[in-house]
Parts: C-alpha cells; structure tokens; sequence
C-alpha cells in the first residue's frame, strides 16, 4: 500500500507561537547576513546556500540551519517523519538558496506538502517544484534537481555556506563543498557552467555569523524555553527545597551539610556539561553552589565559582564560632540554557508571632539580631534588583540599570535603618551588581546600551555583612539573581518622536525568592501556640469560626509564592499554620480593609484579602511584607475549605457593626491580580488533569503574564521598525474593537484591485463601476492602452490630490449636480506586475497631510488567474505571492476554473491559503462577478483597517511605510510597447499567438511573451479591434474597441501627452493617434514578458501582417523547367505538322529520316510561350511597383 500524502494542515506544527510574522522574522535574520543588491561590501555573501540529505552527505550546519527555519521540523516532528512510510532521501530532497529579496526553494511533491505551511508566507518565495506526474519519471526528476540548483545560485559570486554546527566550528576548505553530490553535478558536461562550482562561485563558511542569529529569542524560542528547559530547571530546585524539607521534618536540621543540600544542583550541570560539547567557555564563571551562613564570605564565593574544593561544614556550626547558620544561599546554572537563578534562605526566623496578651506598636529600629538584620537586607536586595530590571527594560542601558539598583539599595538601608558602617555602601568590594546578556547555550555575550534579544541575568551580592551580635565577625554574604527577557517596542508619537512601550518576563520567578524554616519552633510549640486561642472563647480571638482547613496564603508578591497550611478563623481574628515557619497571627483589631472575591460564581476561586494597619507588619514574617500591608487566603470551590467560609464566616462578618465590615468586590486588588490568575489556572489545570493540557497552558500557571508578553514579544522581535501611537492598540491586540466608520463629508474610500498582468482584474474593474452608479461617483485610476505599466509614485499622489480637491469644491459649491451629492469612491488597478505594498503606502503617507486625512483604503482584492499562476512546473510567477500576502489583500478572486472540481484550482486554493489564513475566496470566470455578496465584499469600506489586518501588515512586513522600501521583481518582467500603421493579417496572427506557448524557453526565461494586449485592424475589415492574448492559459478575448473621442485643445494650443493615469468614464482617456498627433498610428501591441527585445518583437509583428509582394523574374528558354516543357508539348502535340514530317504512332519522323521524340516546331512554341509570360510577368511587377508598399513600422 503506498504511502498515504502527507497533511500540510497548521496542526502538526507543534509551537503554539508559530505564525506568518515569526518565520518571516527568522527569515529576515538571516538575509541580514547578506549584502544589497549593489552593495560593494566583499564580506558579505550575496546567497547563501543550505542543502538537506544526502546531496549534502548529510551536512549538520546546513540541517541546523534549515531546523531554524522550519522551526525544529526535522527533530520535533521525526517520529511522524519516521512512520510516513516515505524514504528518509525523499523527506531530505531539499534545498534553499537565500538572496537579500528572495528565497529559492526546490523540494519535490511529497515533502512540498510537509514544508508548505512553515514556508508560504516567505515575501519573494520561489518555488523549484515539478507536479507529481513530472516528479514520477527519476531521470527527469534528477534532471529537474540539478538545472534548478544551476538557476538558483546563478548571478552570486559569493556563496555563503553554513557548513558547521553552533559549537563546532573549524577551519574551512571550500573544497570540502566540492564532494557534496549535488555540488559536483555542477561541472557536468552538457550544462555549460564554465566550469566546478568553486571556480565560479566563491564559497564561504558563515557558521559563526549564523549561531548569532540562533541565539535571538523570539515567541517560539521563549515557548520553548518555559516548556521544556524551565520545567526541568525548576524541578531541581524542588528537589533542593525537597532535601531541607525532609531534614526538617525528621529533626535532624543541624546536621545538613552544604554537599547534601546542593547535590541535585551540581548533579544537573555536571551532567549537562557532560554531555554538551559546545564551547562553554563564556559560562566558566558560573557554577552551582549551596553555602551555608559564614561559609559565604567573598573568598570561599569567589573559590567555589573557580571551580576549587571548599570542606563542607554542618549547619549547626556554619555559623559565628560554629554556632548554628543563620542562613544559605544557593546558586542554580543550567547547564545548556541562559538560565539561572540565586536565592538566599534563612534557617532561622526572625519574627515572633503576635502574642496572645496583645502587642504594642513598634517604632522603627536598626535590628537587633543577625536573622533580622539578614531578614531585612535581603528584603532590599530583592526590591533593588526588581528596580533595576524596570530601570534596564525603560532604558536598555546597564549603566543606568546600575545606577538605580545602587540608589535603591541606599534608599531601601535608610527606610530598613541598617547601619553596616560609614562606607559600606560606597565600598566596591562588598556589593557586586551584575548584568549579562547570555547565549542559548548560557554564554555571556557584552551587553551595550542597546537592545540585545537575549535572555538577561541580573544579580546583586552583598559580602562580607558585618554581624551586630558579634562585632568584628561577618555573617556571609547575601545574593538575589534573577532570568528576565526583556521586550521593547518604538512608537511613533504624533510629533514625530519615538518612545518605548516595554514589558519583561521574569523567567525564574516562580522559583520562591523567600523561604524560613524555623527549628527553633518546634510542632508541639505551634500545636500549643494554637491551643491557646481555639480552646479559649472567652479570649481575645473569641469563637472559633473555621478550625483548621487547608488553605494558600500569599503576602508579598515580590518577596514569596503562595505557600500552604492551615487556617483558624476566630471572631477576632486569623491564625495561618505554615510548616516552614510557624504561626502568622492577624488580628481583628488592627485590620483596615476586610475584601472578599467569589466571581459571582461557585466554580472560580474565592479569595479573601485583609489590609492591616502597619504596626502589624513587626509581627509578620519577612515573606508577609509589602508596600500596601495586605495578605490574601484563597479557597478552591468545591472543598470544604470554602463551604466553611460561606457557612459559618461570610455572612457573620458581613453583619457585624464592628468596622470593618467584609465588602463583595467585583475584581481582585491589583496588586493581587496576577498571582491570583496563576492560582485560577493552576486550579483549572487541575481539574482538567485527565485531559491532555497543552505545555504552554501549563506554563501559564506559574507565569500568568506570559500570554501578554508573548503578544507585546511577537511584535517588539519582528524588526525594530517604529510602530505608529495610533496603531499600536490594534497591533498588541487585534481583538480590539475597529473605530466606527467616519462621518467626514470629504472622506474618499479607495479601493484597490491588484493582480499581475492577464489575471482578468481589467473585467472586474469595469464591472465594479457599472455597479452602485446611483450611490457613488467613481474616479478610476489605472495606466491607459499603450503605456507601459510602470507604477509611478509620484503620479498617484498627484491623481489622488485632484480628486479630493475636486470633490471637496464640487461638494462646497451651491450649485452642485445631483450627481455631485454622491458619495466619491475611487478604484485604482495597479499596473501590471505592480507591488501593492508600495501603492498602499503611496496612499497612507501621502505627503500632504491635509489630503492623507480625506483618504481611506476600503478593500482590497487581488486577482489570479489558476492558469496563469505557475512561470514554470509550479514556480510562480514573481509578486504574485506577495499580493496575497496577510494584511495586504482582503479577497482574491479566482478568474479560471471556476466550473466544477478543477486540480489547478484546488492547487491553488491550498497554496494560497498557507500564505494568507485571513481573506475571502471569491470565483468569478474571467473576472465577471454577479453575486452581491462579493460585490460587498470587494467594495467594503472598513475591511483593509481591521485591526487583524493592521496587525498583519507590521509584523510580516515591518518596514513597509518606509520610504526605502522596495521588492525586486524575479525575474524580472519587461513591458513593451510597440505603435504602427498598418493593419495585420489575422489568419497570420492568430496562429503566432497559440504557437507562443510552445515556444517558451527555460530558466532564465530571456524572450519569453506570456500576455498581449492589442488594439489593431485586420485587413478584412475597418473595425479596430481590441485583443488580449494570455500564452499559458491560452485565453483569447477579441471585441471592438470602444470609440473614446479625443480631447482636442483650443486652436493655436499644442496636444500636451496624455497622463499616465488620466481617465475618462472609466475609460483610458488616449485619443486613436500617436502622442504626437500622427492620426494614422492606429494599431499597438503592449508585449509582456522576460527579457524582450524590440527588434524580435518587431519581426515577430510582420511576420503577422501580408507581406510584401516580390516581383517575379522573367523566363527564358534556359530557365524553362522540365515539367514546364512537357506541359507545352502536351498542349501542341496535335498541332499540324509541317511538311515533310508524319508521326508513325511512336516519334515524329520526316521524309528525309529525321526522327524526334518532341513536336517539330516545339521551339517556336517555347518562344510564344516565354513571350506571353513575359509580357504578364512584366505587367504584374509594373502593378506592384506602383502600390508603394510600406513596411509595419514605417
């Protein structure tokens, strides 16, 4: 059974992120690596070549390469690939050759299908593909293989090639690309190459310009990283929290040593190193580490981070004159990822719990105990570096990031009243920040004062912190570090400056940035501690209302993760329960603000948030502290949790007289919104954990701003193109709701038809004008018969000032036509092979601004004929893609094979929806529309300024309003026009044209016609006929052309030319002569086509038209042919005969024995004969002679 045709369905590709904009992105990275056309730049490839399979003997730089831009296709998707049931050379039959404006792609019919979807949407994609009955005969296909590989590279001198792998780099031989097979095809004899492909073409290894561009991070990077590096990171983490834990709860706390601690960390870089031989040599300064308390001073940091042996110590004597440690801090380092992280945890607490007899408001002191002053400038560290990632993400300067990090450690010494001596602060060598942009592979790569599109580590250490129970004795040293990427998007402001609009991600922020385990409390002291209120109603707590339910408890979002334990709710107040560190007592008398959140709904996650006054934050462990004194419990629907809260605390609470009284809030603090989300998901994802929940849903739950990053990302990683104040709404979110249409009375709605030369669109153009003739009055823009279709910027502007300045005086004069009331509406068919991207830019930055507000896009619709598409096999012809891009086109119109399944038409269809998801099909033969559904739909007003669609246009083609802007046409099409006098033969004609398609050669197509457009006269008739002439459809359209009259100037005036764009009625406005007034050239022919030749195109025209008579030449006897004799003797064989001579049946003989085979007198009538020829002869070249025959063009 053969194998079943492979699916080019979105679906398979597995990256959530994958869209048009990203790959288009990648794609534009590596073409950055290439030098302009014309551009004398000699290091600089103008192509680069990547082969697939064997034809490159299985080369891994270039398969690294085509993995980056198909999106890891050939490792993520190999299981499917394994069990397609095709070869692996059939899948791997594939090459790209990458120019500055364009991209060659040759494959074959079954992995076409496989790479369609990743590789549509490509501005200027060429496509060497043969159809499935070419691809079925071998020799032909091998054939087909090596011709393109020639067309491909032809016109690049120097050929860049991605010979190594990321890491691997060598010295390189450009011989060594001699021995690729496909390579070596290249010196065949019977091609004409000149010669092998090095001794044409200069070859240079560009692997390390390449690993650059890997290492840029985009949405599907960043996917990648939360999904699959993240996890696992975060996972060792647990399993380092995981061994505390376990010592903790099995009291043996103190004798924790720093290896057993650490050993999950260590364990997961030594292996990964292991395994990673790319070069790490960026990444030396980094390695995991666990320390506990004194054993982090500055000099055993710096030695463990060279990599030497430090002696483990226990946690009980890390400490001051080995007493127990305070604290530890630990170090994570991925070991083939930019990620890492470093925590400080405390290993002792330092908040009591608010007592039972009541407390007393404490005013701010310095601390007064290691725990606490340890507790406190960590607290600051963590809200400096926070500063700094803001400050750097604003301003993408590390200076500046530097500065607002040490300012906001000064500020937070002097709010927290920590006094470590007079230069401390200003000291150097006791606070080290540092902020490194790192590669994929964890490289650190110089960070400048620009944008860098790499993940960011940030960190901040704090050595050697002088002990205030201990003078002259340090403590350790405390670290915070932190993973963020940072995204930044210019937006123009209406005065023309650029501001930033950023965002960041935190990537390790889930990891906990605050944990306490308290030893010295022990579970019966908290059991007892609890005891005391719930045993006791008549205290000061009263009644217990909840006795002991499980709940999660968040205070400080900067500083800790939602933790659970166990909540008692009394009359007076709340007791939370933690394992890690004890008791957190919040009493009623101090609360502020009561706020309780259900959703409306017995399904969504109810929370419960208390402000307290802030004398209450003494009592309050360090993970409870933040800038609004808040702390938040949450209650998943459906446990029992929940139920109590309802049953027995909401509504009492809701009715007390004391204040505060619980208020139902309609949304979550802000402060709390995003954990709160996080909390949301994560219950979801619970619920729904029989199903299958997709890798980023999961990776939602712990980043709950990734979604919203990864929209701000997908436009700030395209280009960094400024996006326009206005647009940028419709741009991060094209769900936004699009302004209503304008009431502006001089409002002009343009709408545009684009199509390449003999898609039909001049059909469509005269229908859309025939129809809504009492709703609108049209002004039609498009190139009259006989100009080449040149677009003309400048020309198109002019047009367009006109008609807005004549509307708006038409409409402001009183004595206005009806006519004049209607509404103006303006249809522009672009020329030929015309870019639409430089139309529609020519019309949204009109350079005077006046009019550019009167004028609007309303739709665009691009035509295509399904057999006019493919220039050759199934390569299509140059822009036509292009116009179909996303954003560009709201409807294609499909002009041919509209009856009935047709595989040209399917084929299409399919292509043309990979490259644009979001448009309408609509079929109309020939252009002829009749539905009114697709009238609406192509004279929409408001279609083309869907925020979808603005969206759209920036991402896949950033620059597009930039007046630098241009796509080079490959190849390239000429126009040419050709004026005569005379008229043609059109039994001579007609035949010529049908026999063009026969005639077409290969690539590089040089003389190849494939459209005509004609208006002439035939020798049959006066009539001046109007032709176009299609050579690969074969379609032929002949009708009378319309009588335009021309426009005749005041007597004494010269006959200024016509105007490129000038129309009258919607009819080209040239009159039937010359631009010069000469009446009698009436007929012209506009060729298109590839590299055509006037010359050619003008014999190919006479040998069209009666050619010149040519006089005959006189007889003779000499010049008598045999047959022309015999003819004469057949007519005279009977004549009489003269005397003396009888015939005896057989000869002529005479009386004196002469014998003749022939007439006697057979002379003379050869004489008659040559002089009544002779005499016609004459005649007939005296009648030519007096004709006057003039050549076509004369």
């Amino acid at each position: 059974m053969p194998p079943k045709r492979p699916s080019s369905a979105r679906r398979n590709i597995k990256h959530v992120t994958f869209s048009p904009f990203v790959s288009c992105a990648r794609l534009r990275h590596v073409q950055s690596l290439l030098r302009n056309p014309g551009e004398t730049d000699s290091t600089k490839p103008d192509a680069i070549l990547c082969i697939l399979g064997i034809d490159c003997r299985y080369n891994e730089g270039s398969r690294e390469l085509a993995n980056y831009l198909l999106f890891g296709f050939f490792d993520t998707r190999q299981a499917e690939l394994e069990s397609s049931g095709f070869a692996e050379e059939t899948i791997d039959d594939l090459m790209f050759v990458i120019k500055k404006n364009s991209i060659h792609v040759y494959c074959n019919p079954t992995n076409y299908c496989y790479l369609l979807p990743y590789v549509a949407h490509w501005p200027g994609l060429r496509f060497h593909l043969m159809t499935e009955a070419e691809y079925d005969e071998e020799e032909e296909a091998e054939e087909f293989k090596i011709v393109s590989f020639l067309d491909m590279v032809r016109g690049c001198p120097l050929v860049g090639i991605p010979y190594f792998a990321k890491g691997h780099s060598q010295p390189f031989n450009p011989m060594l690309v001699e021995k690729w097979p496909i390579v070596q095809a290249y010196g065949l004899e019977g091609y004409a190459t000149g010669g092998f492909f090095t001794m044409i073409h200069e070859a240079s290894d560009i692997s390390s310009s390449l690993a650059s561009i890997y290492d840029i991070v985009d949405p599907v990077a960043l996917e990648t990283m939360v999904t699959n590096q993240l996890p696992l990171f975060e996972r060792q983490w647990s399993s380092l929290l995981t061994n505390v834990d376990v010592s903790f709860k099995a009291k043996a706390f103190s004798t924790l040593l720093e290896g057993m601690v650490g050993e999950p960390l260590k364990s997961y870089y030594s292996h990964g190193k292991g395994s990673n031989s790319s070069n790490n040599k960026g990444q030396s300064g980094r390695k995991p580490y666990v320390l506990f308390g004194q054993n982090s001073v500055r000099a055993h940091m710096k030695l463990t981070q060279e990599g030497g042996f430090l002696p483990g110590k226990t946690l009980h004597i890390s400490g001051i004159g080995d007493t127990p440690a305070k604290h530890m801090i630990c170090q994570l380092v991925a070991p083939r990822s930019p990620l890492c992280c470093a925590r400080t945890y405390f290993t002792s607490s330092g908040h009591a719990p608010y007592p039972i007899t009541g407390g007393s408001a404490q005013a701010p002191r310095p601390p007064k105990t290691d725990i606490e002053l340890l507790e406190r400038l960590y607290k600051v560290v963590i809200e400096s570096v926070l500063a700094s990632i803001t400050e750097y993400c604003k301003t993408t300067s590390y200076s500046k990031a530097e500065a607002c990090c040490l300012s906001s450690l000064k500020e937070g010494f002097a709010e927290e009243n920590l006094k470590l001596g007079s230069g401390f602060l200003t000291n150097k060598a006791n606070i080290d920040f540092t902020l490194d942009a790192l590669t994929n592979e964890g490289n650190t790569v110089e960070l400048k004062d620009d944008k860098v599109p790499l993940i960011k580590l940030v960190s901040l250490v704090v050595y050697d912190i002088p002990s205030v129970e201990h003078p002259n004795n340090s403590v350790g040293s405390v670290v915070f570090a932190e993973s963020f990427f940072d995204s930044a998007i210019p937006v123009l402001q209406e005065d023309g400056s650029i501001e930033m609009n950023t965002e960041s991600l935190i990537l390790t922020r889930h990891l906990p940035r605050t944990i306490t385990w308290a030893p010295e409390m022990k579970p019966s002291d908290i059991e007892n501690g609890i005891s005391v209120y719930t045993k006791n109603p008549e205290g000061p707590f009263g009644n217990v209302l909840l006795d002991g339910v499980k709940c999660t408890m968040l205070g400080s979002v900067e500083l800790s993760t939602p933790s659970d334990g166990v909540l008692y709710v009394f009359e007076k107040g709340i007791i939370f329960s933690h394992p890690r560190n004890g008791l957190t007592v919040l009493p009623k008398s101090y609360y502020e603000e009561l706020q309780f959140y259900d959703g409306g709904s017995s399904s969504v996650l109810a929370c419960l948030m208390i402000t307290y006054r802030h004398s209450l934050q003494y009592y309050q462990p360090l993970q409870n502290h933040n800038t609004g004194d808040m702390v938040m419990f949450t209650f998943p629907p459906k446990t029992n949790a929940y139920r109590m809260m309802y049953k027995e605390v909401i509504g009492r609470w809701q009715q007390e007289n004391e204040s505060p009284v619980l208020k139902q809030v309609d949304v979550v603090p802000e402060y709390y919104a995003n954990r709160y989300n996080e909390l949301e998901h994560n219950f979801e994802t619970d619920a729904r954990m029989m199903k299958k929940v997709p890798s980023l849903t999961q990776a939602n739950v712990y980043l709950s701003t990734l979604n919203s990053f990864l929209s701000h990302l997908s436009v700030s990683s395209v280009d960094p193109a400024p996006v326009r104040k206005a647009d940028l709404p419709s741009i991060l979110d094209p769900s936004t709701e699009q302004s209503q249409p304008s009431s502006d009375p001089d409002e002009v709605v343009i709408t545009l038809l684009t199509g390449i030369t003999g898609s039909h669109k001049e059909t469509l153009c005269t229908t859309l004008t025939n129809l809504a003739k009492d709703y609108n009055r049209w002004a039609v823009l498009r190139a009259p018969f006989g100009v080449p279709h040149a677009y003309n910027q400048k020309q198109l502007e002019a047009s367009l000032t006109n008609i807005v300045t004549a509307a708006r005086r038409q409409r402001a004069s009183i004595r206005a036509s009806t006519g004049g009331r209607k509404k103006m509406r303006v249809l522009i068919m672009t020329p030929g092979f015309t870019d639409t991207v430089s139309v529609v830019s020519a019309i949204l930055n009109h350079p005077n601004a006046d009019i550019r507000g009167s004028l609007k896009i309303g739709a665009v619709t691009a035509c295509v004929d399904p057999l006019t598409t493919f220039i050759e096999h199934r390569m299509t012809f140059p822009l036509l893609l292009d116009q179909c891009a996303q954003g560009w086109v709201n409807n294609i119109l499909l002009t041919s094979c509209t009856e009935g399944p047709h595989p040209e038409l399917m084929f299409i269809q399919e292509l043309l929806r990979k490259v644009n998801s979001d448009m309408a099909f609509i079929l109309a033969n020939y252009g002829e529309i009749s539905r009114s559904g697709d009238a609406e739909l192509i004279l929409s007003e408001t279609a083309f300024m869907e925020p979808s669609k603005v969206r759209a246009r920036h991402l896949l083609i950033p620059q597009w309003s930039s007046p630098e802007f241009s796509r080079q046409l490959t190849p390239a099409m000429t126009e040419v026009s050709l004026k005569f006098s005379q008229p043609l033969d059109r039994s001579r004609l007609l035949p010529k044209m049908r026999s063009l398609r026969s005639s077409l050669d290969a690539s590089p197509f040089q003389g190849n016609i494939y459209h005509i457009e004609a208006r002439t006269r035939f020798n049959e008739s006066s009539q001046v006929m109007e032709l176009t002439y299609s050579t690969m459809s074969g379609h032929l359209t002949e009708c009378p052309a319309p009588e335009v009259p021309a426009a005749r100037p005041p007597t004494g005036t010269p006959r200024p030319p016509p105007s490129p764009g000038a129309t009258t009625n919607g009819r080209p406005a040239e009159a039937g002569g010359d631009n010069n007034g000469h009446e009698g050239l009436q007929h012209c022919f506009m060729f298109t086509g590839c590299g055509l030749q006037e010359d050619a195109l003008k014999e190919w025209l006479r040998a069209c038209a009666t050619p010149k008579p040519t006089p005959k030449a006189l007889k003779t006897k000499s010049t008598l042919s045999a047959s022309e004799k015999k003819q004469l003797h057949e007519k005279h064989h009977l004549a009489p005969l003269p005397a003396g001579w009888f015939y005896n049946g057989s000869q002529y003989v005479s009386m004196s024995g002469e014998k003749a085979n022939t007439h006697p007198e057979m002379d003379q009538f050869i004489s008659e004969f040559v002089e009544k020829t002779n005499l016609a002869t004459k005649e007939y070249n005296d009648g030519i002679a007096a004709q006057g025959y003039k050549d076509l063009f004369q």
